[in-house]
C-alpha cells in the first residue's frame, strides 16, 4: 500500500530534494505531498484524503510549527495523523518538547534512509496496534454476541438448533491472514461491502466440505462429486445464508457499538482463498493492512460441526473508530 506523507516546511529546497530522493528511491512505496506553510496545511486536510503521516518543520513565517501540531492535535481527526518534527533546530528545549509532543523529532539534513526507517517505524506501531485488556475483553465480548445471533439467524433458517462454540478473535497483518484461516483448496466466501460513513468489507469463508453440509441442512440432499453443487439453486441458497448470518452479526454488534451499518449486496465466490481476498484488495484500493478474523464452530443437533470464518477488512479511519468505542465500553 502507498504510504501518504504530507511535508511542510517554507524551504522549497528541502521540499524539492526530499520528495525527489524518495521518488528515486522509493517511488512505489511513498506519495509525498509538500505545502510551504502551516495554512497551506490546513488548507491541504480540509479539501484531501487524510495522510497517514506529516512532516513538520518548526521555523516557518506566520504559523510555525508548533502552532500547526497544536491545531491538528484540537481537531477530532486530524489528531489521529502521526507527527514527525523535521527540522534545523538543534537546541536542547525544541528536542524535549518536539520528542514530547510529537512520534519523533528529528534534525535536518537526514538521509533519505534514515527518514524511511523513521516514517516504516512509526507507521508499523500504528498499525499494529495492540489491543488493550479492556478493548480486548470488550471485542470478545461483541462477538460472542454477534455470533450467537449469528448462530439464531441459521436456525431459523435451517429449522434445526445450532449451537455455537466461543468465538476466536484475531486482529492480524494481510500476509498472515490466510495461514490462520487454515482453509485448503477451493473454498465458498459470502462478502459484501458496509456503509461508506465505516468503510469495510466482511467476508464469509466456508471450506467446501463445510459449505456441502449446509446445503445439506438446508435441502436435506448432500451435492455429490458432480457439478450439481454449482447450480444456481445451490449457489443462491449460500449467498443467502451467508448474507443472513453476516447481517445478523454486524448489526448486533452495530447495536452494541451505537452506530448504524449498512450492509451492501451480497456476492458468492467460488475459488482458492487467495484469490477471493486478492479480490476483495482490489475493491478496497489496498487500504487495509490488517483483518479482523472471528473463528466460530457451529454444531447442528449436537452433531454436525461447522467451521465458520468472519474476517472484516477495515480501512484505517474505521479500525481507529472502533477502537476507541471499545475503550469506552
Amino acid at each position: 500500500m502507498v504510504k501518504k506523507i504530507l511535508m511542510v516546511d517554507d524551504d522549497q529546497d528541502i521540499l524539492y530534494a526530499t520528495q525527489l530522493s524518495f521518488s528515486d528511491y522509493y517511488g512505489d512505496e511513498y506519495q509525498f505531498i509538500t505545502v510551504k506553510s502551516g495554512a497551506e496545511c490546513f488548507e491541504y486536510l480540509n479539501n484531501n484524503e487524510r495522510p497517514d503521516l506529516i512532516l513538520l518543520d518548526i521555523m516557518m513565517p506566520g504559523m510555525n510549527g508548533w502552532e500547526v501540531q497544536r491545531k491538528l492535535k484540537e481537531h477530532n481527526e486530524w489528531r489521529k495523523i502521526p507527527i514527525v518534527f523535521l527540522t534545523a533546530r538543534e537546541d536542547q528545549f525544541s528536542q524535549k518538547v518536539g520528542s514530547s509532543v510529537s512520534e519523533k523529532y528529528l534534525n535536518k539534513p537526514i538521509s533519505p534512509n534514515e527518514l524511511k526507517k523513521t516514517i516504516d517505524q512509526i507507521l508499523h506501531q500504528r498499525s499494529s496496534k495492540v489491543l488493550s485488556e479492556s478493548q480486548r475483553d470488550s471485542l470478545q465480548e461483541f462477538v460472542n454476541i454477534g455470533a450467537s445471533h449469528a448462530a439464531t439467524a441459521l436456525s431459523k433458517m435451517v429449522d434445526q438448533y445450532i449451537q455455537i462454540g466461543i468465538p476466536d478473535v484475531k486482529i492480524l497483518p494481510l500476509e498472515q491472514t490466510i495461514d490462520a484461516c487454515d482453509v485448503d483448496g477451493i473454498c465458498f466466501g459470502v462478502f459484501t461491502k458496509i456503509s461508506d460513513q465505516y468503510p469495510t468489507y466482511s467476508l464469509l469463508l466456508l471450506s467446501e466440505k463445510d459449505a456441502f453440509s449446509l446445503v445439506d441442512l438446508l435441502f436435506d440432499e448432500t451435492p455429490d462429486e458432480s457439478d450439481e453443487y454449482l447450480q444456481d439453486m445451490y449457489k443462491s441458497a449460500l449467498q443467502e445464508i451467508g448474507n443472513i448470518m453476516m447481517s445478523s452479526f454486524l448489526n448486533s454488534i452495530a447495536e452494541l457499538l451505537q452506530i448504524s451499518v449498512i450492509p451492501g449486496p451480497p456476492y458468492l465466490a467460488y475459488d482458492d482463498p487467495v484469490a477471493i481476498m486478492d479480490y476483495i484488495l482490489i475493491q478496497l484500493g489496498k487500504k487495509s493492512d490488517e483483518v479482523v478474523l472471528f473463528d466460530v464452530d457451529l454444531t447442528c443437533n449436537g452433531k454436525k460441526s461447522f467451521d465458520i470464518k468472519m474476517l472484516l477488512f477495515p480501512q484505517p479511519e474505521t479500525k481507529e473508530f472502533i477502537l476507541e468505542k471499545l475503550e469506552m465500553a
